[in-house]
């Protein structure tokens, strides 16, 4: 079973529209959009509001898939444990 941590809305930085479909922010220093619409990506399906590493400056989206969703009531994120862990460890 998956579980999921919120993070403090004040450590997301840079948060930005950079199209109709995608919201970039920061977290920590690593670069994540989250998406407005359903949509297909290259890598596959994203629904709204799901979490990826940000597709222009990553390019291993084919092995992280989705980290996370994007709160809207909140503005802010909420991430996988396992990938929180994962960053944790980095």
């Amino acid at each position: 079973m998956t579980t999921y941590t919120q993070v403090d809305a004040n450590e997301i930085t840079n948060l930005t529209q950079w199209d109709e479909d995608m919201m970039s922010f920061k977290y920590k220093g690593v670069a994540y959009v989250y998406y407005l619409t359903f949509m297909d990506a290259y890598w596959g399906m994203v629904e709204e509001n799901e979490i990826t590493l940000n597709p222009y400056l990553h390019d291993d989206l084919e092995t992280t898939g989705t980290v996370g969703r994007w709160d809207p009531e909140k503005k802010t994120a909420v991430f996988q444990d396992e990938w929180l862990n994962q960053l944790d460890q980095e």
